[in-house]
């Protein structure tokens, strides 16, 4: 291998290492947030339901909440099953399509690849003749 093979997968390497880092960092400040919302929800429901039962009593305080919460997840299935989403897919830009050989700009392309990379072996440090 030449050394600018060897310094591009170096450079390969260290981006793909910086760009997983930046990942994990981000997933776990996602599920930090997400742990913490679910705490401050939980507080909050709590604080209902006492509020509800020393003003309601407990049984009507709990049947409440229950449905409180029920009304909230319905409220989120609903969110998630909205066609808005699968519009956008449909609104999508399509890509255009892979050359095939027979196509003259892909033959053009792959004369220009192979001249090129036959180009960079030569010029190379490690010359098979």
């Amino acid at each position: 291998m030449n050394q600018f093979l060897k310094d591009a997968m170096r450079g390969v390497e260290g981006s793909a290492r910086f760009a997983a880092q930046k990942v994990l960092w981000r997933l776990f400040l996602e599920i930090s947030v997400g742990l913490i919302g679910l705490a401050g929800l939980g507080f909050i429901t709590v604080s209902a339901f006492l509020a509800l039962s020393a003003s309601l009593g407990a049984a009507l305080a709990a049947l409440l909440t229950g449905l409180g919460l029920l009304l909230a997840a319905g409220g989120c299935v609903a969110i998630l099953k909205k066609p808005w989403s699968k519009q956008q897919v449909a609104n999508a830009p399509k890509a255009s399509p892979i050359p095939s050989a027979t196509d003259p700009t892909g033959v053009a392309a792959t004369v220009a690849f192979t001249a090129a990379f036959v180009l960079a072996r030569y010029l190379g440090d490690d010359k098979p003749d």
